[in-house]
């Protein structure tokens, strides 16, 4: 905090003589008598803008600085004045100049000549004004040719920054559009190399298995002798600068402990300087680009780190990206090879099954007509068991069909009625088992389609087999038949259990149970519902759900009646 001191009329006069020279007797008494003592501490401010702007200081003792706030540069220094010296505040002559600050470097006192008597005497006296002003003009000109130069550089600067970061956009684009790995990996050393002008640029990248740093690629090391050097984390420059996430400036490295030497005698190179920086994914660092030797023989810069910082933060993320495709691609691939075998098993599988259960089938047909009701019970037991088995083979062999596209439709026009009424007449018995009323509704007239019957079949089956199994006793199962506007339209409702809202997006789907697979209490693979929509637009036709759990559910297909539009398998007429 500054404070006023007083000094005699006498010393004042002899400090205002000695630095304002060519003052008579009457001009110093004027000013002596208007004259402030002040004192200020080391970095106290004297004055800045919004003070008042127009008074006179005179050092006498200590050294004050004019600073001035440039906006690119931050705060510059314009000026320094030594006792002995006098300046004016920079608002009052250079209109300009009102973002100045005026602060004492150390302990100093400064003189303070108010406005109005400083501008009586200069007034009155045109020598003196003319001897002041034209001082504080030339500290003012010189002030001027400073900012100038200033401004100037930091343009320059700012010029060179903006030139390296379009590079650097433009290098962006480039790495974004390598996926490969390590093709990317050596087209980021390169680009560093060049950005940097750097004797070797190379990159480490974190190895998860060991918790080391392992050089992955670099520019002066072609045939990858340096891939065998683990760097660790703890203890090395590249580790400090993977574990703080800061970029690193080593500009002697034979004075710094943490210098790893067996990577420059790898490669045959001095390691004079070095530059390292992170490689960052959302602050979590993954590994470290590293720089060499300016090539000029210069110490690395703040630019050369800014820009090697720019380049590894667009590296990082192209790197990561690269990652996650090789990572996709190794796991589609053995995606297709899990696909490939499941389908092989199926098909084995399902071919090898046949024929033994065609012999179940057939001598459980002979033993019953021989053996007659007396092993009747026990033989029903066999025959539903292998009838259940030769279902779930057709099922597997269909859905193998489905995903090869060697599904072959046989057109053939058929009345829609009798084929509803039949496939229910064969699940009748069944819904009488477990106490369920099924009922069907057709219209009066025929209602023709062309359509494979097969196929058709199938996916009422798997409807009216569904609607069965999970109606309680006492439900009903209601089949609908209607004709629509060129189409047939085929409606399953039941009063069973329903489906969670949560869980009709992807009943349609492969393998899909609503309940959990070790407590469901209805069996089946889930695989039903997926062929059911499948071979409905191999039709050409359409099928959804519509259910509210506790209240049932309700399915509905639609298909054309001119004909099969289907564009999955073979369409070919019926002989």
């Amino acid at each position: 905090m500054n404070s006023k001191q007083k000094l005699s009329e006498r010393n004042i006069k002899l400090i205002l003589g000695a630095i304002l020279s060519d003052l008579s007797d009457e001009h110093l008494d004027e000013l002596a008598n208007a004259t402030i003592v002040r004192t200020f501490l080391k970095d106290e401010v004297i004055c800045h803008e919004g003070d008042a702007g127009s008074s006179l200081f005179v050092v006498s003792s200590g050294r004050v600085d004019v600073l001035k706030q440039i906006e690119e540069a931050g705060e510059v220094l314009l000026n320094t004045f030594e006792p002995g010296e006098f300046f004016g505040e920079m608002a009052f002559f250079q209109q300009g100049m009102r973002s100045a600050t005026i602060r004492a470097v150390e302990p100093s006192v400064i003189l303070e000549i108010g406005q109005d008597a400083f501008l009586q005497v200069l007034g009155r006296s045109p020598s003196l004004s003319m001897h002041i002003l034209g001082k504080l003009s030339a500290r003012l000109r010189d002030a001027d040719q400073w900012v100038i130069v200033e401004l100037r550089q930091t343009n320059e600067a700012l010029q060179r920054t903006l030139a390296q970061l379009e590079h650097v956009l433009e290098i962006s684009r480039e790495l974004t559009s390598t996926v490969a790995l390590e093709p990317l990996l050596h087209k980021i050393v390169a680009l560093a190399a060049d950005l940097t002008a750097s004797a070797s640029v190379s990159i480490l990248l974190l190895d998860r298995r060991s918790g080391e740093l392992r050089f992955r690629a670099a520019s002066s090391d072609p045939s990858g002798k340096l891939f065998d050097i683990p760097v660790p984390v703890e203890g090395s420059i590249a580790g400090s600068v993977f574990l703080s996430g800061e970029p690193l400036i080593v500009a002697d490295t034979q004075s710094d402990k943490r210098h790893y030497d067996q990577v420059g005698q790898q490669i045959g190179i001095d390691v004079q300087s070095l530059l390292a920086v992170p490689l960052l994914i959302k602050q979590h660092s993954i590994g470290v680009l590293e720089a060499i030797n300016k090539q000029d023989g210069r110490p690395f810069s703040l630019e050369d780190a800014g820009t090697l910082s720019a380049l590894a933060a667009q590296a990082a993320t192209a790197i990561e990206n690269a990652r996650l495709v090789e990572a996709l691609r190794s796991a589609y691939e053995q995606l297709g090879e899990l696909d490939r075998l499941k389908s092989d098993f199926i098909s084995i599988a399902s071919h090898e099954l046949r024929t033994p259960l065609s012999l179940i089938l057939g001598y459980a047909s002979v033993l019953r007509e021989q053996l007659g009701e007396k092993a009747g019970p026990q033989l029903d037991v066999v025959w539903r068991a292998a009838t259940r088995l030769r279902q779930i083979i057709e099922t597997m062999l269909n859905l193998r069909y489905l995903e090869t596209g060697e599904v072959e439709l046989v057109a053939e026009r058929f009345d829609l009625r009798d084929e509803v009424v039949d496939a229910c007449n064969a699940y009748r018995s069944l819904a009488e088992a477990n106490g369920v009323n099924l009922h069907v509704e057709t219209p009066s007239a025929p209602l023709l389609i062309s359509a494979d019957r097969t196929k058709l079949r199938l996916v009422l089956d798997n409807l009216l087999s569904n609607a069965v199994k999970f109606t309680p006793w006492g439900g009903k199962v209601r089949v609908g038949v209607n004709r629509l506007q060129g189409q047939a339209e085929v409606i399953v409702t039941d009063t069973g259990v329903g489906i969670p809202e949560e869980a009709m997006k992807r009943i349609f789907n492969r393998f899909e149970q609503v309940e959990g697979h070790m407590t469901r209490r209805y069996g089946g693979m889930g695989l039903g519902l997926a062929i059911v929509k499948e071979m409905v637009e191999l039709h050409g036709g359409t099928v959804w759900a519509e259910s509210v759990v506790g209240r049932g559910s309700r399915f509905v297909v639609r298909l054309p009646i001119v004909g099969l539009t289907g564009e999955l398998g073979v369409v070919r007429p019926q002989e």
